[in-house]
């Protein structure tokens, strides 16, 4: 991993060894005024209970998504320069606007997750986990989901292109639809790939 991974990492376990800490010292505090006999002390053991939770539960997910942060840095390692991620992003329009699909046929709301966005010598680059919803009648709904990997401008802007091995989008979109809203269907021929 790289250095500042770790030491990113290293600050917010340090940051929640201190939290278990305070929570201690509370709970401490609350069991001594339980035993004095004190007005305070069953708001004094909410509190600590309260306080405990929270701040178990702020610093795990901190460290959730700064582990997550580094493991997908250090998967791309220095083959490509990571310049920003994101643990969910809007999705929405993002098929239409590649060219993927033909028409805004899908549920609003849609979200990428593990979003990692960074550059090549080609261009820049991000790297998302999606799903998709499409109600194709009152009851049936289509999904489509996976790894979807948008690098802009590796080719000329004259030339629009979609290359779909195996057909991924045909249970989702159908080739009438494709047509009707202009595109052109090629007959396979024996091109390499």
């Amino acid at each position: 991993m790289k250095p500042t991974a770790l030491e990113t990492l290293s600050a917010l376990q340090k940051r929640g060894r201190s939290m278990l800490l305070v929570s201690l010292i509370l709970f401490l505090i609350s069991l001594f005024a339980l035993v004095s006999h004190w007005q305070i002390a069953y708001p004094l053991i909410a509190f600590s209970c309260l306080f405990h939770l929270i701040s178990n539960r702020l610093c795990k997910r901190r460290c959730a998504h700064a582990y997550t942060r580094a493991l997908m840095e250090h998967a791309v390692g220095d083959r490509f320069a990571v310049t920003t991620y994101a643990s969910a992003e809007p999705a929405d329009g993002l098929l239409e606007q590649k060219g993927l699909i033909p028409c805004a046929c899908c549920v609003p709301g849609a979200r990428q997750h593990h979003v990692l966005r960074g550059s090549t010598s080609h261009g820049a680059f991000s790297i998302g986990e999606v799903a998709f919803l499409r109600k194709s009648g009152p009851h049936a709904v289509k999904t489509l989901s996976g790894t979807l990997i948008v690098m802009d401008g590796i080719l000329p802007e004259k030339e629009r292109w979609i290359l779909q091995y195996r057909e991924p989008l045909a249970d989702f979109c159908s080739m009438e639809e494709y047509i009707q809203n202009g595109y052109v269907q090629e007959s396979a021929s024996p091109v390499s790939p």
